[in-house]
């Protein structure tokens, strides 16, 4: 086991006690339903990495230390399942997907699925994707002769959903209008998905705002991916999109294709994954980008570089190296994903505490990233940080964006080329600026999205 500190003891030596004894803290119901996130960080930052929640007679867990991470997502992994509430929340817009299924049936999806994002599969992904970006720059800049102010989260989504929609569908399946609605109703559906599961302690009396909008956007995904499945079914297989490799993709264990349905609950899954979780971080880098222009120029210059004026290939984006530090960096600062519940299936000990068998813990990967213990100047926007030498001297556990352990995000490779290689393109022709005078809080929704948004504009860079 990795020990950051070498005289801490290891955490099963520890001397067993209650979770009784853990830093309190009690929820305020105005200041948490005004902010959870702000609410969740203080506790974090004031009370260390192990902290029990009071929620009226109830308590869960805030979880913010690497070697709880560690214990919980690799050393006893399988005592921690991820919360009921996340996955009776998640499913009806999931269905059996990776994200939600679990025992064998998991690993055999894992099994079929993993192969298709080898880095020698994806890397045929990259030229849909610098397609992708050309064409929804183009739109962009058809619309905007006047230079106006523009939300930047809603760039961010057009770009990842138009990048989502070709690599899962292929170029010629949909139109701009038909990936732009997926693109709104995918997002409607994840954020119900995010109010009723990421926060466990919420009855579920309670009414959620966005039912309604739930059930329409489910009729309308539902009849769209069912349609370019079917459309996927009738061709040959010789498709480079993720749904016809799938379609043809067979078991080697049990010697099975996928039926209908579990291929569908997997696209949904990746769509959901690949989209608005892609969208928030290129939202967030630009914010800090913004407010950091030694770093952006680094950035450009690098660009400049290894790339010039002309389109970035699959091999500078291995040669971006400091942009892909900034991107790490952005998601370390702001991780798309800054929570996820899970449950204790046994009695277990952990850092020292008996964690009593249907236990709540909240892993709560913002405070992990924001660590004081493990971060030096965790509020300072640092790309240094992710050097090979500075990486080297990191608990493994302190930067976990797309998870670790068995369920480790299968799409992480796929994000951070997709995400250096649109930072490329947007910094080659563009330079986008804060509109002054607005005030941007992190909001906890299905991703960390940004409060109430954030204006920008673009400046085209002329070549």
């Amino acid at each position: 086991m990795t020990q950051l500190h070498t005289d801490a003891p290891p955490i099963a030596e520890l001397p067993v006690r209650d979770l009784e004894s853990l830093p309190k803290v009690s929820l305020v119901p105005g200041i948490f339903r005004k902010s959870p996130f702000f609410f969740l960080s203080e506790a974090a930052r004031e009370h260390g990495g192990f902290v029990r929640l009071n929620i009226g007679p109830k308590s869960v867990y805030l979880v913010s230390d690497p070697r709880l991470f560690q214990h919980m997502l690799r050393d006893n992994v399988r005592n921690y399942q991820k919360s009921k509430f996340l996955y009776n929340a998640a499913k009806p817009m999931v269905g059996e997907g990776l994200l939600t299924s679990e025992g064998d049936f998991w690993l055999r999806q894992r099994r079929m699925i993993q192969p298709q994002f080898h880095r020698q599969r994806i890397a045929t992904f990259a030229h849909m994707m610098s397609d992708a970006v050309n064409d929804v720059m183009a739109v962009w800049e058809a619309d905007d002769r006047m230079g106006g102010e523009v939300d930047l989260g809603e760039r961010m989504a057009q770009l990842t959903v138009e990048i989502v929609s070709r690599t899962l569908f292929g170029t010629a399946t949909l139109s701009p209008e038909d990936i732009a609605h997926l693109g709104k109703d995918m997002m409607a559906a994840s954020n119900y998905v995010a109010l009723r599961g990421y926060m466990p302690f919420i009855p579920h009396s309670i009414p959620v705002p966005g039912a309604r909008r739930f059930e329409q956007a489910m009729i309308h995904l539902t009849q769209a991916v069912n349609a370019i499945i079917k459309a996927g079914e009738a061709d040959k297989g010789d498709g480079d999109n993720l749904i016809t490799m799938l379609l043809h993709t067979i078991d080697e264990e049990t010697n099975e294709r996928m039926t209908h349905k579990q291929l569908f609950d997997e696209v949904m899954t990746a769509f959901s994954a690949g989209f608005e979780t892609t969208a928030t971080a290129m939202t967030w880098i630009w914010f800090l980008l913004a407010q950091n222009p030694d770093v952006e120029q680094k950035m450009r210059d690098e660009v400049a570089s290894v790339v010039g004026d002309r389109p970035p290939t699959l091999d500078d984006i291995t040669k971006l190296v400091y942009c892909r530090q900034a991107l790490q960096e952005s998601m370390r600062f702001y991780p798309p994903i800054p929570m996820l519940p899970r449950t204790a299936l046994a009695d277990d000990v952990m850092d020292g505490y008996h964690i009593p068998q249907g236990t709540i813990l909240l892993l709560f990967y913002h405070g992990l990233h924001h660590n004081a213990e493990y971060w030096d100047a965790p509020e300072n926007f640092d790309p240094d940080r992710f050097t090979p030498h500075q990486s080297e001297k990191q608990h493994r556990f302190a930067y976990l964006p797309f998870s670790a352990g068995p369920r480790k995000c299968i799409g992480n490779e796929f994000a951070m080329m997709e995400g250096t290689l649109v930072l490329a393109m947007l910094l080659q022709r563009y330079r986008i600026s804060l509109v002054e005078g607005q005030t941007v809080v992190p909001n906890l929704s299905a991703t960390l999205k940004p409060s109430p948004g954030i204006q920008v504009k673009m400046e085209r860079i002329e070549r």
